[in-house]
């Protein structure tokens, strides 16, 4: 996946959660998880925490996956 598509996903999920669930094909196994996660966020700062926890998530997998 390229930074391109990355941001263009970020945006999707915060803008369109559902279309995001369901048309787009997803990058990771957390991907939908994360989604149905925000979907079901009561509030902007429950948003952000669990995109803040999602995002520390994959890059603590990839520091993990370089080192092997």
């Amino acid at each position: 996946m390229t930074v391109k598509e990355a941001e263009a996903r970020k945006k999707l999920i915060m803008k369109n959660p559902i279309e995001f669930l369901y048309l787009t094909k997803p990058s990771n196994k957390g991907t939908i998880q994360t989604a149905q996660m925000l979907m079901a966020a009561k509030n902007q700062e429950e948003k952000v925490a669990i995109w803040i926890a999602a995002t520390a998530n994959e890059l603590l997998e990839c520091s993990f996956e370089s080192r092997i």
